[in-house]
Parts: structure tokens; C-alpha cells; sequence
């Protein structure tokens, strides 16, 4: 998460859970609702991304982000979709503990944000 934000100068926080307000069959307007309340408790400024990653069921997972009005400058629509397809090529690579898992998400995805990179440089 510290290379994530060196690289991109958007600060990264990560909620990991299983359910949203105590939901597991929940809405993306739950989640949405959630997200904002949470980024609004946490921080005080639009500088700041929040992914959210929940796994209500095992080998189902639902990513999502919230990304400050600041931080939509660097982060935008393009940009969560490199988030995204990074969460999505290293879930099923069974050799990576969670925390191994989300450090490559933020690392690879900062790279290649700002640097150009591409993700077959991770193994």
C-alpha cells in the first residue's frame, strides 16, 4: 500500500470483510452507502481511495472502490479498471497469502498506473 501510494500520491486503505452491515445477500447500494459513510468517518479529505473487498461466500468475491474527488484526478474510471483487473488475475494464485495478495494488488497496479507496466512483470 506504500508503494501504491509513493507511486500515485493517492493514500490506499483496504476493508477486508465477509458481509456488509451484517448482510451477506447485500445491494451495491448497500455498499455504496456503507463506503461513504466510512470514507466520511476515516478521512477528511477527497484524497484518499477505499477498496473494499468482500467475500460473502467462499470462492465469490465483490471489489469494490471509492475514490476521493482529489484522488479521481490520478484515480479515474480507467484507473479502477487496472485495480480491478489486478484483484481479479491473482485470486485464484492459491501460493499468495491475503496479505501477499493485497500487497501485489496495490504494487502492480500503482506501477501501472504511473509507469506504464504491465502485470506478467509479477509472477
Amino acid at each position: 500500500m506504500r508503494s501504491f501510494y509513493q507511486e500515485t500520491g493517492v493514500q490506499p486503505y483496504l476493508i477486508i470483510a465477509d458481509q456488509v452491515n451484517g448482510k451477506k445477500n447485500y445491494t451495491d447500494a448497500d455498499v455504496e452507502s456503507y463506503l461513504r459513510k466510512q470514507y466520511d468517518e476515516l478521512f477528511e479529505d477527497d484524497g484518499h481511495l477505499i477498496l473494499f473487498f468482500c467475500e460473502a461466500y467462499e470462492n465469490y468475491y465483490d471489489p469494490y472502490l471509492l475514490v476521493g474527488e482529489k484522488a479521481a484526478t490520478v484515480i479515474d474510471t480507467e484507473g479502477e479498471n487496472v485495480i480491478y483487473t489486478a484483484i481479479d488475475r491473482w485470486y485464484t494464485d492459491g501460493s499468495l497469502t491475503d496479505s501477499e495478495y493485497f500487497a501485489r494488488i496495490f504494487k502492480a497496479s500503482g506501477d501501472a498506473l504511473m509507469n506504464g507496466t504491465t502485470f506478467s512483470e509479477y509472477r
